[in-house]
C-alpha cells in the first residue's frame, strides 16, 4: 500500500487515501510492524535491580571513605590534644551492640533468601525476612538512643561533630534498610515473591554494606580517645 496524496499538504482537502501502486510491476517496500509487546523478562530485570544495587552501594561506599578519611586526617593533625577538645565519646557498649546488631541483620536477610529460593522455604523466608527487618528495626532504634544519649557540649567541635555524624550516617542506613525491606517483606506474606527473590537479595546486599560500615564506626571510634 501507498500513501497517493502529496507529502507536503497535510490538513488540505479530504482525509489521505491509501491505494495500491498505479504502474503494473513497481515494486513496493513493505514493513512488517510487530505490536508492541512489553518487555516483562525476569531474568532481565533482576539483573538490571542487582546492578542498580550495586552502583548505588558503590557510590555510597566512596562517601563513607571520604568521611572516614576525614575524621582519620583530623585525628592525625591533633598534635596538641585539641581534637577531642574535652567532648566525651560515645557509649562503648551501644557502640558494639549496634555493630553486632548491624551484622545479625544481614546474616538473617542473607539466610532468608536463600531458603527463599527452595521449594519448601517459604516459610523459613518469611520468619527470616520479618526477623531481619525486626532486628534492623531495633539497630535503628538503638541509634537513635545512643545519639541522643550523647549529650557532647555545645558548641560542637570537629570530633563531637564527626561523632554525630557516624551515628546520624548509620541510622539513614538503616531508614533506607527498612523502607526496601518492606518490599519483599509484603510480596512474602501475600505469597507473590515468586520470580523476584532478588529482592531479598538485594535488601542484604545493602544491609552488608551497612554492617561494614557499622564496623569501621565502631573501629574507630574505640581507636580514637
Amino acid at each position: 500500500m501507498v500513501v497517493t496524496a502529496g507529502p507536503y499538504d497535510y490538513g488540505v482537502g479530504a482525509a489521505r487515501v491509501m491505494a495500491t501502486p498505479a504502474i503494473a510491476g513497481a515494486a513496493v517496500d513493505e514493513a512488517a510492524v510487530a505490536p508492541h509487546v512489553p518487555h516483562n523478562d525476569p531474568v532481565l530485570r533482576a539483573s538490571m535491580a542487582r546492578w542498580g544495587t550495586g552502583a548505588m552501594i558503590t557510590s555510597w561506599s566512596v562517601f563513607a571513605l571520604a568521611v572516614y578519611i576525614g575524621f582519620m586526617y583530623l585525628d592525625a593533625l591533633d598534635t596538641q590534644g585539641a581534637f577531642r577538645g574535652g567532648e566525651s565519646t560515645p557509649t562503648t557498649l551501644g557502640t558494639v551492640l549496634l555493630t553486632v546488631g548491624a551484622l545479625a541483620g544481614a546474616l538473617v536477610w542473607s539466610w532468608a533468601y536463600g531458603r527463599s529460593r527452595t521449594a519448601s522455604g517459604a516459610a523459613a523466608a518469611r520468619l527470616g525476612v520479618a526477623l531481619g527487618w525486626l532486628v534492623s528495626l531495633a539497630g535503628l532504634i538503638a541509634s537513635v538512643l545512643i545519639f541522643l544519649n550523647y549529650n557532647a557540649p555545645l558548641p560542637l567541635h570537629a570530633y563531637a561533630s564527626s561523632m554525630d555524624l557516624f551515628m546520624l550516617f548509620h541510622g539513614w542506613h538503616l531508614v533506607i534498610a527498612l523502607v526496601i525491606g518492606l518490599i519483599p517483606l509484603g510480596r512474602l506474606f501475600r505469597g507473590r515473591i515468586g520470580g523476584r527473590e532478588y529482592a531479598i537479595q538485594i535488601v542484604g546486599w545493602w544491609l552488608w554494606y551497612t554492617a561494614v560500615t557499622a564496623v569501621v564506626m565502631m573501629v574507630l571510634t574505640l581507636a580514637v580517645k
